[in-house]
């Protein structure tokens, strides 16, 4: 029993040891790097001017009217296989909020099933974000969040439309709002993400915002499996990943019981005190008595850690 202890130890230890360091390395960047993506105060602080004409829609009017066009919008893939076996019963207005952006009035609507839709307040037709109005967005956006040297110098920014795609917006909970417009501002490696459902401004990050969730949120939550397979396989290899990690901890902390035995819970167990001395003898001793004793000096080495830890 103790052999195979020791071999689940050495050969788990020796597999999770590099990744127990990079979940470690990449979670301190998670915590202290922040993040890019926009706040809904963000969001609303770079809102046109909304001024209400007559004859505008109410939301339940757009959302009767949006029916059909939603019905035909490319179905949102979900994050397992179990919710996709799910009925579906979330065709009902969860929140709704009225915008003008791109000069058009808008009804931005959530459902129950969280799934986003941008509803035209003149028609109540489906509103998918062409790339003109998201420049046009993106100008507005960077006006508004102006830096103070560019306000100053009324300098006007330069936006280039780099893809439209299913891009990572380096934030949770953004599936619904997928595909984004990626537009570069000017060459300094600025980028603004533009969700193409609703024409929402999700990511205003710089080059180094992007490298450090690539390094931390894309490392620590293994998202480049997720991007191989999909997120089950990803959320597989996490729990076996973990509980591999879990397994050598603890065969560790088995191992290091045995071999330590405080003296504190009987007689003829060793504390870290007489380890210490043990140590100092073993070492007076000189090096013939070591070789003559192998095993004593094994046991005297791995008490060094207890010694070190007390």
């Amino acid at each position: 029993m103790k052999r195979l202890l020791y071999l689940i130890h050495r050969w788990a230890g020796i597999v999770v040891a590099l990744f127990m360091l990079m979940w470690f390395v990449s979670g301190l960047i998670i915590m202290y790097a922040g993040s890019s993506a926009v706040t809904a105060s963000e969001q609303l602080a770079g809102r046109d001017i909304l001024a209400i004409e007559p004859g505008w829609l109410s939301v339940g009017e757009a959302w009767q009217r949006s029916a059909a066009a939603r019905a035909t919008l490319p179905s949102i893939k979900l994050r397992n296989e179990a919710e996709a076996k799910q009925p579906f019963d979330g065709d009902y207005i969860a929140s709704a909020k009225l915008v003008r952006q791109a000069n058009h009035p808008l009804w931005l609507v959530e459902n129950g099933a969280s799934q986003r839709f941008a509803l035209s307040a003149v028609t109540g037709a489906l509103h998918l974000t062409s790339i003109d109005e998201a420049k046009i967005i993106a100008a507005n956006w960077l006006q508004i969040h102006a830096d103070e040297h560019r306000a100053d110098e009324n300098i006007t920014a330069t936006i280039h439309h780099l893809d439209t795609g299913i891009q990572d917006s380096s934030v949770r909970n953004y599936d619904m709002l997928r595909p984004f417009h990626r537009f570069a501002i000017d060459d300094g490696g600025r980028e603004l993400l533009i969700s193409e459902r609703t024409g929402e401004v999700v990511r205003d990050s710089t080059p180094l915002q992007r490298a450090l969730y690539w390094s931390g949120n894309w490392i620590h939550l293994l998202r480049p499996i997720e991007a191989l397979g999909s997120a089950d396989a990803r959320r597989t290899v996490q729990m076996w990943s973990a509980t591999i990690a879990f397994g050598a901890c603890l065969t560790g902390i088995i191992i290091g019981w045995q071999r330590w035995r405080p003296g504190w819970f009987g007689a003829g167990g060793l504390s870290a005190m007489s380890a210490g001395k043990a140590l100092s003898r073993a070492t007076a001793s000189g090096s013939n008595s070591l070789c003559a004793r192998p095993s004593r000096w094994r046991r005297t080495s791995s008490y060094s850690v207890a010694i070190f830890v007390t």
